[in-house]
This record gives structure tokens, sequence and C-alpha cells, in this order.
């Protein structure tokens, strides 16, 4: 009886190994779970605070806008420097403004560390999202941001 209920086991995990790969796709669906998760807010951020402790200025201005970009609908774009100019900070108005210079500035060997920039938009994480939202409805600014540049 043992041997028989071993077998029935192995049988019916067979069975269900070739259902499960045959009749459900397990690569697609986890590879549609990996874009979703990539999509995500939280992701997004975390790309952020990797660009910016590796101190890479084109890389955390490009996350930086992706994130910014997941709370705006498509028909609403919102320009980074107008995001950022929103906010009281003035810490954190000056810390974008030095991340620009040395992107677009004449010095192209600046030096750029991005702890501060990471830390000024992570105390003011809620703040922004919040902005964003109302000028998603308000519709505020058409001129649409482009992470390449």
């Amino acid at each position: 009886w043992l041997l028989i209920a071993f077998a029935a086991v192995v049988l019916l995990v067979a069975i269900g190994w070739y259902c499960l790969h045959r009749c459900f796709d397990v690569r697609s669906w986890l590879a549609e779970q990996k874009e979703h998760r990539r999509q995500s807010p939280r992701f997004l951020f975390s790309q952020f605070k990797k660009a910016t402790r590796m101190n890479d200025p084109a890389k955390a201005r490009r996350s930086l806008s992706d994130w910014l970009n997941y709370y705006l609908s498509p028909k609403n774009s919102l320009v980074l420097t107008d995001a950022i100019g929103k906010l009281p900070d003035v810490e954190l108005q000056q810390e974008y403004a030095r991340l620009m210079r040395v992107l677009y500035g004449a010095k192209k060997n600046m030096s750029w560390t991005g702890k501060k920039l990471y830390t000024l938009i992570k105390r003011h994480k809620n703040k922004i999202i919040r902005q964003l939202n109302q000028s998603d409805s308000v519709q505020v600014n058409q001129i649409v941001l482009n992470p390449s540049t």
C-alpha cells in the first residue's frame, strides 16, 4: 500500500507540474509581474536612491523624472524644475540647481554627490506627491518632460 500511495503522489505531482507549465505560462506571468514592479513608485524611487548613492547625476535626474511622472496622468506633464521650484525649501531648490549645473553647465567635470539631494527629496516626498496630484487635476503645464536630456 505504501508503494501505491507513493506512486500516486509522484503521479499527481508530475501531472500538476505538466499542467502548470503547459496551461499556465509561468515565465510570461513572472515577466509581467517583474515589469509591473518596475513601474511602481517604490521601485522608481529606489532607482533614484541608487543613482544618488552612485553619485551619477544623469541617472539621478532621469530616475527622479520617472518617479515624478508616475504621479502624473499622460495628458499632463510637468517640468521637473517646476515641481521642485514650487516647494518652499530653498535648500532643495539650490541642490537641484547644482545638479542641473553639473549636467548642463560649462564645466563638464564638476564633481557631484547625491546624498544631499536624496535626503532633501525624501524629506519632501509626500509634499511633492500632493503637489503633483493637485497640479494634475488643474493642468499646470503642458511642457513634456524629456528624461533623456
